[in-house]
């Protein structure tokens, strides 16, 4: 119950710290998003390439602000699209005729210019190009140390203006982006957000949140291109772009705008504005307290759950219900993978190993040590075979209670007259060797020896497991006892003859561990065991060397097919 509650607070400490679930909240988010992604096309977002084949025809980059704004008006004078991005920032000076062009296409179409900022302490400060745009803080944002701003005159004409600077992780992924970064007394949202509210002239309803997790939700194949060459030289079908939200990027590999993402290693740094673009235009019903909370509580449910099961020591149940409750988990994060809500992914999964890890050495030291208890006890009265089921079983068997058993009494007949006739060492051998017959003969009809009683041997069935054909188990054993002592005695013809007289009886009796601190002793006692007493000295009265009861013939599913010298039925 301890380790319960310490598991619990162990819990509670993982959910309010989110730095010790990171790495493994990266593991199961990242694997879910490469195994959830789509390939359907995406049909109201465009990404205008600025691939290899388009630097090979238009002319080597960087484009002259000429070509960029004969692209940017082709744009909007062949197509209505319902905004345009621009992932690329342009902080140096280029043709003035150009940029001017530039200018006024920044103040006539809904574009949105591209800002970037430092944010690493480790890197030097930069101040590079203007500043623009930008708001007056209201909202939790992330610290920049320096910029990199677009020249005066484009940024002058920008009438949106948005950051596309990435949070790239200790192992080089990028997986979100803050989605607002303060710099001075301003801050910026993400360009994907700008375009969306300049477009949409309303809010994506993401205010409070710091980070925007990026969905990755499609395959790069998804995403619509179409190569910035069709464009400039207008071998596009007019209208093809209308009422699409286009982002103008690059795939080309000198560019160097290839990012490495949970989903691929090198995708086109485009994308991920087009994942958060997509992400606003299809916004999904969420509560930022649900999520979290929704965790904590599968957590501590599963946990719960888990040790109720330790509980009453069913470790098969406590896997079964680890793979359940993980799956299941599995199943609701995969649903929800691509909510605005940042969930602790791992926090269930680790709740439940971590209980499994505390709990499982001490439930198999447990195990151990009763098993050790069980096979120490039953060694001497049992086959190996049958204590290897008894420990299997789980079943607690020491506890004394009643239970219906068959009791059997074998006695060696005229023990004391052949005392007289023999040696003492001949005599210790012979009574050696006849018991030892007896118990190989309990042992291999499944019953449990209890107890040597000078030259007599008593055993008991049903006890302690469960066995459905008990009484029958017993006769036969008595039978193959005879017959045995019969096989022994024409090997040993210089012996004097042995014979056994044997009494069955079935009926109640207390049976378990009824010894003492000192010595553990597993026994039965009772009237049961004492009728069988009575009828194995009762057994030569009837003529007979087995003597069984009423209460065991009853329970017989075949009748005898020994002759009545061997068995026969009290009266």
């Amino acid at each position: 119950m301890i380790l319960f509650f310490v598991v619990v607070i162990v819990t509670i400490i993982l959910f309010e710290n989110k730095a010790l679930t990171q790495v493994t909240d990266r593991l199961l988010s990242d694997q879910l998003k490469r195994f959830l992604t789509l390939d359907q096309k995406v049909h109201d977002i465009v990404i205008i390439d600025i691939d290899d084949q388009s630097i090979q025809n238009v002319g080597s980059w960087p484009w002259s602000r000429e070509v960029l704004s004969h692209l940017v008006g082709r744009i909007f004078e062949n197509h209505n699209p319902k905004g345009l991005l621009v992932d690329m920032v342009l902080p140096e000076t280029r043709d003035s005729k150009g940029d001017k062009k530039l200018q006024e296409l920044l103040q006539k179409y809904p574009i949105c210019l591209a800002i970037a900022f430092d944010l690493e302490a480790g890197n030097s400060a930069r101040e590079v190009g203007w500043l623009s745009g930008g708001k007056k803080q209201l909202y939790s944002a992330v610290e920049a140390i320096g910029y990199i701003g677009n020249n005066q005159l484009l940024a002058d004409g920008a009438r949106c203006v948005g950051h596309i600077t990435p949070w790239v992780d200790e192992d080089g992924v990028i997986r979100r982006l803050p989605r607002y970064i303060s710099y001075g007394d301003k801050q910026w949202m993400t360009i994907s957000l700008s375009l969306y509210q300049m477009v949409n002239g309303e809010s994506a309803g993401f205010e409070n949140s710091r980070w925007e997790d990026v969905p990755y939700r499609y395959e790069l194949d998804s995403w619509t291109g179409v190569p910035a060459q069709d464009i400039v030289f207008e071998s596009l079908p007019e209208g093809a772009l209308d009422d699409k939200y286009l982002l103008i990027g690059s795939s080309a590999l000198g560019l160097s705008d290839r990012v490495s993402s949970p989903i691929h290693p090198w995708l086109p740094g485009v994308v991920i504005h087009a994942e958060l673009l997509n992400k606003y235009l299809n916004p999904k019903q969420t509560y930022e307290w649900a999520g979290p909370l929704l965790s904590l509580s599968y957590a501590l449910m599963s946990v719960l759950v888990i040790g109720l099961l330790f509980w009453v020591s069913q470790t098969v149940w406590v896997l079964a219900a680890f793979l359940i409750l993980s799956l299941g988990w599995v199943i609701f994060t995969s649903i929800i993978i691509y909510s605005n809500v940042l969930l602790p992914w791992s926090l269930p999964l680790l709740a439940m190993s971590l209980i499994l890890m505390v709990q499982l050495p001490f439930e198999w030291l447990f195990v151990n040590r009763y098993s050790q208890r069980v096979t120490r006890l039953f060694k001497g009265y049992l086959s190996n075979d049958v204590v290897n089921q008894l420990i299997d079983s789980q079943k607690e068997v020491l506890e004394p209670s009643v239970r219906q058993i068959t009791v059997l009494f074998a006695d060696i007949e005229g023990f004391t007259k052949l005392s007289t006739q023999i040696s003492t060492q001949e005599l210790a051998k012979i009574t050696r060797q006849v018991l030892n017959i007896l118990t190989n003969e309990v042992h291999a009809f499944e019953g449990t020896l209890d107890k040597y009683i000078g030259d007599a041997a008593m055993a008991i069935w049903n006890a302690p497991l469960d066995q459905r054909n008990h009484a029958e188990l017993a006769v036969k054993s008595a039978i193959s006892m005879v017959k045995k002592l019969e096989k022994y005695n024409l090997e040993n013809p210089n012996q004097p003859t042995i014979q056994v007289r044997i009494g069955i009886h079935s009926g109640d009796a207390m049976v378990g561990d009824l010894g003492t601190k000192l010595r553990h002793t597993y026994t039965a006692i009772g009237d049961s065991v004492n009728i069988a007493h009575r009828l194995h000295e009762k057994s030569k009265d009837y003529g007979s060397f087995i003597l069984i009861s009423k209460d065991v013939f009853s329970q017989l599913e075949n009748p005898l097919e020994e002759s009545e010298r061997i068995i026969r039925v009290a009266n």
